[in-house]
């Protein structure tokens, strides 16, 4: 990504911006809004590919923030469950898919 920064202080101020986007995302569906995470998570991807490419004494610097994203990135995921359970549409997992797809080639055999 050409835009992604390359600075230790412009990847630290992009995570912290996606971290605040994605709380503030939280926020919206839990009270039953819909959101768009999708410019976030490309961007997130580039920063992240950039942490990586810290010196490692800049990018261990980053881990606190890091693992403050990955909680948050769980906190939303468990938000948008509930919000498809209390809607009726829990579409269940990757492997629940595969598991049904794979039951129902296995019946049509």
């Amino acid at each position: 990504m050409s835009d992604t920064p390359k600075s230790f202080n412009a990847i630290r101020a992009g995570l912290t911006e996606a971290l605040v986007a994605i709380e503030l995302a939280n926020e919206e569906v839990a009270t039953g809004r819909g959101v768009d995470l999708a410019q976030t998570v490309r961007r997130l991807d580039g920063l992240c590919e950039a942490a990586v490419a810290l010196p490692p004494p800049e990018g261990r610097q980053l881990e606190p923030l890091l693992c403050d994203l990955i909680v948050s990135l769980n906190r939303i995921a468990d938000t948008l469950r509930r919000a498809r359970a209390a809607q009726g549409e829990d579409r269940g997992t990757p492997a629940d898919h595969r598991a049904a797809s794979q039951a129902y080639r296995e019946a049509t055999d």
